[in-house]
């Protein structure tokens, strides 16, 4: 920054007033003559700059260290929540460096890691973030963090028409046994594309965290087998989404633990297997890879790239009119909870209520659908919520003896169905 430019011009306002919209017209007293926030962003990769830094994106900024940013002073750039760097996104064009760019500046608003395995539906996902898209607005647990809007809280029967999330910033509140852990329902029918960059449109349903005492979502909670769970919470955060279309086992064609290494990434295979109420999704299957035993890593997930002219088919997933084009890691429309595809949560769907993990019983029901408006009218139990239809039947299979009848058999949580 040029130390000669008083840029106390460009300052309008201080964090803690209202941005000063008509400062040229009336000057105003409010600014506080410190830089808020600095993006510098490199034509190339910041690890060419930076060998320790090997990501698209970076907060703090790097290789600066003093905390004055006083304008129309020689200023330096430096300190937590102060800027952010990025590097390598040319071929993503201005919106990749934009979303990159908004991804860095949510480092500081939420100064704790990442917010959750949250692809499309967070400002600040930890995984699928070098990519540089699908990361617009913000989920309303990012939303009523910053008090930009408050939950319906819902603790009793009740039917409830819920209206789309990003145009109407509605969302309900379940709580649970435990005063921060809860659940988050929205409604996310794309209506306003730009903003909204969930794949799928539909209820979603995520089990959340107040970070009140510094908590996170622990993989050993959630999942079981763990794969690769990153230290402290940094990737599964405080917000879980449970996609419609169920939680798995899946397996990899990596060596074994500790190395968990391949020689050419492109030859990476990610299967799905049997349904597990406690496994993963498509969403949040990821891990490290080593590049054979180089010492050198990188991460895997449910990743295609059809019609990207990518090398990496590392997962075959649905089709490529179901998901999108860099594969289901980044959703399928199959994420959301619709009258067409599975309309019941519930502890017997999958997913579903993982007592162990929160002490709740309660179920949703999707009763309608405005096509004109995409409100969706639900119906919460908590007195029965057994009364909800079965959910969306898991690993059906039919048997038969003499071709005439047949046996039905299928995978549903709490019950054994045949």
């Amino acid at each position: 920054m040029d130390p000669l430019i008083d840029y106390a011009q460009y300052d309008h306002w201080k964090t803690n007033t209202p941005y000063d919209h008509d400062y040229y017209e009336n000057p105003s007293t409010d600014a506080d003559r410190y830089v808020d926030w600095v993006f510098i962003v490199y034509r190339f990769r910041l690890s060419d700059m930076f060998p320790s830094i090997n990501y698209t994106g970076y907060t703090p900024i790097p290789d600066y260290t003093s905390q004055d940013m006083i304008l129309g002073q020689p200023v330096k750039i430096g300190g937590w929540g102060r800027g952010s760097a990025q590097g390598g996104m040319r071929e993503s064009g201005f919106n990749g460096i934009t979303h990159v760019c908004l991804h860095e500046l949510a480092h500081a608003l939420f100064p704790y890691g990442h917010n959750g395995r949250l692809a499309g539906l967070s400002v600040l996902s930890a995984n699928q973030v070098g990519w540089g898209t699908s990361i617009w607005g913000m989920n309303a647990w990012e939303r009523e963090k910053l008090t930009w809007m408050n939950y319906n809280t819902v603790a009793s029967d009740e039917i409830v028409t819920l209206p789309d999330y990003m145009t109407n910033f509605t969302a309900l509140k379940i709580p649970t046994s435990s005063p921060n852990r809860f659940y988050v329902i929205e409604n996310r029918q794309r209506l306003d594309p730009e903003l909204d960059t969930a794949y799928g449109k539909g209820i979603y349903v995520y089990r959340a965290i107040n970070r009140s005492n510094n908590e996170y979502i622990e993989s050993s909670e959630i999942y079981s087998n763990v794969n690769l769970p990153e230290p402290n919470g940094f990737y599964d955060g405080c917000i879980n989404v449970l996609s419609a279309d169920g939680r798995w086992n899946f397996s990899h064609n990596l060596s074994p633990s500790p190395n968990y290494s391949i020689d050419l990434p492109a030859n990476i295979r990610i299967q799905k297997s049997i349904p597990n109420p406690r496994g993963y999704d498509e969403r949040d299957y990821c891990g490290r890879f080593q590049y054979g035993n180089t010492g050198n890593w990188g991460r895997y997930y449910c990743l295609n790239d059809r019609g990207e002219g990518g090398t990496n088919r590392w997962y075959q997933g649905d089709s490529i009119e179901e998901s999108d084009l860099r594969g289901d890691a980044f959703g399928d429309v199959h994420d959301g909870f619709s009258m067409g595809y599975n309309r019941v949560f519930s502890k017997w769907s999958n997913p579903g209520i993982d007592q162990s993990w929160a002490d709740c019983n309660f179920s949703i029901e999707i009763l309608s659908e405005n096509p004109q408006t995409g409100a969706v009218t639900l119906r919460l139990r908590f007195a029965n919520p057994q009364e909800a239809p079965l959910a969306r039947p898991m690993g059906l299979s039919g048997t038969s003896s003499n071709g005439i009848s047949y046996a039905l058999n299928w995978d549903q949580p709490g019950l054994y169905c045949h």
